[in-house]
Protein backbone atom coordinates (compact mmCIF):
# COMPACT_ATOMS: atom_id res chain seq x y z
CA UNK A 1 0.00 0.00 0.00
CA UNK A 2 0.99 3.58 -0.76
CA UNK A 3 1.63 6.02 1.57
CA UNK A 4 -1.06 7.80 -0.06
CA UNK A 5 -3.67 4.86 0.30
CA UNK A 6 -3.06 4.88 4.07
CA UNK A 7 -3.62 8.38 4.42
CA UNK A 8 -7.06 8.35 2.78
CA UNK A 9 -8.03 4.87 4.07
CA UNK A 10 -7.34 6.79 7.66
CA UNK A 11 -9.70 9.59 6.72
CA UNK A 12 -12.48 7.45 5.74
CA UNK A 13 -12.33 5.59 8.90
CA UNK A 14 -11.90 9.05 10.68
CA UNK A 15 -15.02 10.18 8.60
CA UNK A 16 -17.13 7.37 9.65
CA UNK A 17 -16.28 7.20 13.48
CA UNK A 18 -16.67 10.83 13.52
CA UNK A 19 -20.10 10.71 11.83
CA UNK A 20 -21.09 7.66 14.07
CA UNK A 21 -20.38 9.76 17.07
CA UNK A 22 -22.49 12.59 16.02
CA UNK A 23 -25.51 10.17 15.32
CA UNK A 24 -25.54 8.85 18.42
CA UNK A 25 -25.11 12.02 20.56
CA UNK A 26 -27.82 13.83 18.02
CA UNK A 27 -30.09 10.42 19.01
CA UNK A 28 -29.25 10.57 22.40
CA UNK A 29 -30.20 14.03 22.68
CA UNK A 30 -33.66 13.49 20.47
CA UNK A 31 -34.55 10.69 23.09
CA UNK A 32 -33.98 12.68 25.87
CA UNK A 33 -35.76 15.45 24.74
CA UNK A 34 -38.46 13.38 23.69
CA UNK A 35 -38.32 11.62 26.97
CA UNK A 36 -39.39 15.46 28.91
CA UNK A 37 -42.05 16.26 26.43
CA UNK A 38 -43.72 12.74 27.43
CA UNK A 39 -43.17 13.23 30.94
CA UNK A 40 -44.66 17.22 30.99
CA UNK A 41 -47.31 15.76 28.73
CA UNK A 42 -48.37 12.74 31.09
CA UNK A 43 -48.17 15.25 34.23
CA UNK A 44 -50.33 17.53 32.93
CA UNK A 45 -52.49 14.81 31.63
CA UNK A 46 -52.84 13.53 35.34
CA UNK A 47 -53.25 17.12 36.30
CA UNK A 48 -56.07 17.02 33.91
CA UNK A 49 -57.92 13.83 34.88
CA UNK A 50 -57.45 14.73 38.51
CA UNK A 51 -58.90 18.37 38.38
CA UNK A 52 -61.92 15.93 36.02
CA UNK A 53 -62.20 14.09 39.27
CA UNK A 54 -62.79 16.15 41.23
CA UNK A 55 -65.07 18.38 39.42
CA UNK A 56 -67.29 15.82 39.10
CA UNK A 57 -67.07 14.96 43.27
CA UNK A 58 -68.31 18.97 43.24
CA UNK A 59 -71.28 18.55 40.53
CA UNK A 60 -74.71 18.43 42.79
CA UNK A 61 -77.40 17.55 39.65
CA UNK A 62 -80.46 18.93 40.35
CA UNK A 63 -83.53 16.40 40.99
CA UNK A 64 -85.93 15.22 38.02
CA UNK A 65 -88.89 15.49 38.28
CA UNK A 66 -91.64 13.63 36.06
CA UNK A 67 -92.92 17.11 35.02
CA UNK A 68 -89.95 18.47 32.96
CA UNK A 69 -89.78 15.42 30.95
CA UNK A 70 -91.46 14.82 27.93
CA UNK A 71 -94.15 12.89 27.56
CA UNK A 72 -94.61 10.45 24.36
Amino acid sequence: MTPLEIVLGAMVVFLALSWTIDHYRWARQERELFDRIMAKNFQEYMLGEQARVEMKKNVVLPPVSSDILPVT
